[in-house]
């Protein structure tokens, strides 16, 4: 399967919202990486959203990786 950027940006936003603070944490983890890979109009518009809604997360662990994302 092959899966446009869209797409997947898609699919980690859902992940971002998952029930689970597990997968949360996971994405929270891996921003950094997904931002860059992403082109920095893409990064704001799609990546940054996703790190504003995790760092205001219910779990500690989640607002901290989150905010550590940001930061780099």
């Amino acid at each position: 399967f092959q899966h446009t950027p869209i797409e997947v940006l898609e699919m980690i936003g859902t992940l971002a919202s998952d029930e689970t603070p597990l997968v949360r944490k996971a994405v929270a983890m891996n921003l950094t990486r997904l931002a860059h890979l992403t082109t920095s109009d893409v990064c704001f518009e799609s990546v940054f959203p996703i790190c504003a809604q995790l760092a205001i997360d219910a779990q500690d662990s989640v607002r901290l990786l989150a905010v550590e994302s940001l930061a780099a």
